[in-house]
C-alpha cells in the first residue's frame, strides 16, 4: 500500500513538474516580439514624421511656391495613432515598465501640445519646422534608450527562464526515474486489487442502467434552461466557423462545376443549407430575446406569398404522402410579410414533420373582421397531457432519440413569440388520432396600396461590382480565403487580412478606399470586429459602411452590436445573403463619407 501510495505521489510530482516546464517554456518562447515591432513602428514613425519635416521645409525654397503641410500632418497622426495603442510590459511581469510610462507619457505631452500648431490651415513656418524637428529628434531618442533598456531587460528574464527549466528538467528525469521504479511493484499490488475492482464494477454498471433511466426520463420532459443554454452555445462559434466556410466555398464552386457535377454539387449545397436552417433557428430565438427582431408593418397581398408556400411545399408532403390542399383567395392584410411568412412556415413545417397524417389544409377566411389562416391536419395529434408543452423550447414528442431530420423543437416556440410580436391571436387545439388545427388571425389592410413584392433572386451587375472594392478583416485562414475566392468570382476587388493594422498595410497599394468593411467579431489577442472597423475608419477618416459576422447569439451580444449602427450577420452566412447585404449598403455611388470620430 505504501508502494502504490509513494508511486502516486511521484506521478502528482511529475505532473506537476511538467505544467511548470510548459508554463516556462511558454514564457521563454513568448519573448514579445510584438513589443520590440512595436517599438521599432514608433521608431519608424518618428524618422517619417523627422523626413516629412525636412521636406516641408525644403519644398518652399526651391521654387518659391508655398510648402504644403499634408505630408508632415499625416505622419504627425499616424504617430499618433501608434502611440495611442502602445503599452511596454516588463518581461515575466503584467505591469508596465516605469520607463515606458513616461515615455509615453512624453509623447503624449509631445502630441497634445503641437496638435493645434500642426492643424491649423497655414503651414509650419520654418522656424516652426526646425523646433519641431528637434523634439521630434529628442522623442525619437528616448523611445530608442526604451527599446535598449527593455532588450536587455528580456535577455536576462530570458537567461533566468533558461537556468530555471535546466533545473526542472533534472528534477522531472529523478521522479520519472523513482515512477518508473514504483510502477513494477504497483504493477502486482494492482493485479491484487483487480479481482476487487471487478465486484465494483458490476455495481457501478448497474448504477449506470438506472443513471440512464432517469436521464431517458428528464429527456422526454421540457428541458431546463441550464441545459438550453448549453445547447446553444455549443451550436455557436466552433460549429458556425467550419459551416460558414464551407458556405462560402461551396458559393465560389458553384460556377467552376462541370454539368456532371450539377447533382453532387445540388446535395452538397442542400445539406449545408439544412445545417444552416438549424442553427438559423436557434438564432432566431436569441433575436428574440434580445429584442432585435424590428417589426415593419404593412398593406400586401397574402395571396400571393400562401402560393409561394404551397409551391414550396407540394414536392415535401409528396414525399411524405400527404395530400396538401390550399383554399386562400387574394386578400390585403396589414403586418410583417417576413416574419407572417415565417410564422406559416413553422405552422406548415410543423404537420408535414410530425403529424403522420394523409391531409394537411391551408385555408384563409374572413372571421370577426380579421383574415383567419387556419393550417389543419388529420395526423396522430397531441395527447392532452403534453398539449401545454407544446410551444415550450425544445419539446418533442416521440423524437427521444432526438432524430435531427425532425427539427430541434424550437418551430413552435417562434410561432408563439412571432405571434406575441406581431400581436395576432394564436389558437391551437387538438385530439389525439383526429388531427391539429392551428389557427392566427391577420388584420386586413388598412389602405388600398400594395406594397412591391421583395425579390428573393440576388442578382449582380458585374459592371458595377467591379469597381466596388470589399476590405475583410477574418483571422482564421480558411474563412479569409472563402470569402476573397467567392467575392471574387462575383465581380468584386478584394482586399484580406487577419487583422486591422495588416488591412491598412495593403490598403496603401490602393488608389481608392473601400466602399464596404466586413468583420469577423472574435479577432486575435482579444479584440472584436467592432474595434478593428472603428481603427480602420478612424486612421482613414471615413465613415465606410460596415458588416460583422458572428457566432455569438448572446441576446445582450447582438443587441449591443445591433445598437452600434453595424450591419449584423450571423454565421453561417450563405454567400447570397452576403452578396445582398453588399450590394444593398453599394448601390449609391457614394459609400464613403468623412467620419464624425475622425
Amino acid at each position: 500500500m505504501l508502494t502504490v501510495l509513494f508511486a502516486f505521489l511521484c506521478i502528482i510530482q511529475v505532473s506537476l513538474i511538467a505544467q511548470t516546464l510548459d508554463k516556462t517554456r511558454s514564457q521563454l518562447s513568448s519573448r514579445s516580439t510584438g513589443a520590440i515591432n512595436s517599438l521599432t513602428q514608433i521608431d519608424r514613425n518618428l524618422d517619417q514624421l523627422m523626413d516629412a519635416l525636412v521636406a516641408h521645409r525644403l519644398s518652399g525654397s526651391d521654387d518659391g511656391t508655398p510648402p504644403t503641410a499634408q505630408a508632415y500632418r499625416t505622419q504627425f497622426e499616424v504617430f499618433w495613432a501608434s502611440v495611442t495603442v502602445f503599452s511596454l510590459t516588463a518581461p515575466g511581469t503584467v505591469d508596465e515598465m516605469p520607463a515606458a510610462k513616461k515615455v509615453r507619457t512624453n509623447a503624449m505631452a509631445f502630441l497634445t501640445g503641437n496638435d493645434e500648431q500642426i492643424n491649423r490651415n497655414t503651414p509650419l513656418a520654418a522656424n516652426e519646422s526646425i523646433d519641431l524637428y528637434n523634439e521630434t529628434k529628442t522623442l525619437s531618442e528616448q523611445f530608442h534608450n526604451l527599446g535598449h533598456d527593455y532588450f536587455i531587460e528580456l535577455s536576462m528574464f530570458s537567461d533566468e527562464l533558461k537556468d530555471r527549466t535546466n533545473r526542472l528538467y533534472n528534477t522531472f528525469l529523478l521522479f520519472a526515474l523513482l515512477v518508473v521504479t514504483c510502477g513494477g511493484i504497483s504493477l502486482y499490488t494492482l493485479f491484487k486489487a483487480n479481482r476487487k475492482s471487478i465486484e465494483l464494477i458490476e455495481k457501478s454498471s448497474v448504477t449506470q442502467a438506472r443513471l440512464t433511466q432517469v436521464v431517458d426520463e428528464l429527456r422526454s420532459g421540457k428541458l431546463e434552461n441550464k441545459a438550453k443554454d448549453s445547447f446553444i452555445a455549443a451550436a455557436s462559434h466552433d460549429l458556425r466557423q467550419p459551416l460558414h466556410a464551407l458556405g462560402l466555398f461551396l458559393g465560389a464552386l458553384e460556377n467552376h462545376i462541370k454539368p456532371t457535377g450539377h447533382a453532387i454539387m445540388e446535395k452538397a449545397q442542400q445539406s449545408s443549407s439544412a445545417l444552416n436552417r438549424l442553427l438559423s433557428s436557434l438564432l432566431d430565438l436569441s433575436r428574440l430575446d434580445a429584442g432585435a427582431v424590428k417589426v415593419a408593418l404593412r398593406d400586401f397581398d397574402i395571396g400571393k406569398l400562401i402560393g409561394t408556400l404551397e409551391h414550396e411545399f407540394q414536392s415535401t408532403a409528396k414525399a411524405r404522402n400527404m395530400v396538401l390542399k390550399f383554399d386562400t383567395d387574394e386578400q390585403l392584410v396589414h403586418t410583417d410579410r417576413i416574419l407572417i411568412d415565417r410564422v406559416l412556415r413553422n405552422l406548415i413545417e410543423n404537420a408535414l414533420t410530425h403529424s403522420r397524417g394523409t391531409v394537411l389544409s391551408v385555408i384563409c377566411k374572413l372571421h370577426n373582421g380579421a383574415l383567419q389562416i387556419t393550417v389543419e391536419d388529420d395526423g396522430i395529434g397531441v395527447p392532452a397531457n403534453s398539449q401545454d408543452d407544446i410551444f415550450s423550447e425544445y419539446f418533442q414528442i416521440g423524437n427521444p432519440e432526438r432524430d435531427r431530420s425532425k427539427g430541434l423543437g424550437i418551430g413552435l416556440s417562434i410561432v408563439r413569440r412571432l405571434s406575441e410580436l406581431l400581436d395576432l391571436d394564436l389558437q391551437f387545439s387538438s385530439r389525439t388520432n383526429q388531427g391539429t388545427r392551428f389557427s392566427v388571425s391577420v388584420p386586413l389592410a388598412t389602405g388600398l396600396t400594395i406594397s412591391p413584392k421583395p425579390t428573393d433572386k440576388f442578382k449582380l451587375n458585374n459592371g458595377t461590382s467591379r469597381s466596388i472594392l470589399v476590405a475583410v478583416i477574418e483571422d482564421e485562414s480558411g474563412v479569409r480565403e472563402g470569402m476573397e475566392v467567392m467575392l471574387d468570382n462575383k465581380g468584386y476587388r478584394t482586399v484580406t487580412a487577419d487583422s486591422a493594422t495588416e488591412l491598412l498595410r495593403q490598403l496603401k497599394a490602393f488608389r481608392n478606399p473601400p466602399d464596404v468593411l466586413i468583420s469577423d467579431y472574435r479577432l486575435r489577442q482579444g479584440l472584436t470586429g467592432d474595434q478593428a472597423i472603428e481603427l480602420v475608419k478612424t486612421t482613414l477618416k471615413l465613415d465606410i459602411p460596415s458588416v460583422i459576422i458572428t457566432g455569438d447569439t448572446s441576446p445582450k451580444r447582438v443587441k449591443a452590436l445591433t445598437g452600434g449602427g453595424y450591419k449584423l450577420l450571423h454565421k453561417p452566412v450563405e454567400p447570397a445573403s452576403l452578396l445582398r447585404v453588399i450590394q444593398k449598403l453599394t448601390e449609391h455611388p457614394a459609400t464613403s463619407h468623412p467620419s464624425k470620430t475622425g
